[in-house]
């Protein structure tokens, strides 16, 4: 719960401050900032069906890494000054990979957490993903009046700490 809270904290504000800020300073159009977000958004979708799709039967820590280290890698990507239809893909792959990761982690904790404790969970998970999310947006503010590179930049190498001290675990 605690890791994904954290890769929430990390993805959620470099991508809905990171993409406006991307949209109206670099790009210079709110037409873009539509399209990255409808890209991550279709994104998400097919991340969402794969799931339903493909089925991991392998260890959920192994993917959740996988996953972190991917969203990682992509998050300091964003920080160089690419073109747009670059950004699109990236947006895209974000959500794919999100998504896809999220409903194994829920579906796994509601099938290996005890009914007694469940709700207490699922509640604890979900506290960790919305409540953060102001926090999130505040301080990707902050960094993104630093430059696009100091937010994305920051929000990689903070997620890729999260996964290390995952490996680590």
């Amino acid at each position: 719960i605690i890791s994904m809270a954290c890769i929430n904290f990390c993805v959620n504000g470099a991508i809905q401050i990171g993409f406006t800020a991307l949209a109206k300073f670099r790009f210079n159009s709110s037409a873009d900032f539509g399209a990255l977000i409808t890209t991550a958004s279709l994104g998400a979708l097919v991340g969402t069906l794969a799931a339903g799709v493909w089925r991991i039967k392998k260890d959920l820590r192994l993917m959740i890494l996988g996953a972190c280290a991917i969203m990682a890698v992509l998050l300091l990507v964003l920080g160089l000054n690419l073109p747009f239809w670059s950004v699109l893909i990236i947006a895209g792959i974000l959500g794919i990979v999100a998504a896809y990761t999220n409903i194994f982690v829920v579906s796994w904790l509601q099938g290996n957490i005890g009914t007694n404790f469940r709700g207490s969970v699922m509640s604890a998970l979900v506290l960790g993903s919305t409540g953060l999310a102001p926090i999130s947006l505040a301080v990707s503010g902050l960094l993104v009046q630093l430059g696009f590179p100091v937010l994305f930049v920051s929000a990689g190498v903070t997620l890729s700490l999260v996964a290390v001290f995952m490996a680590l675990r």
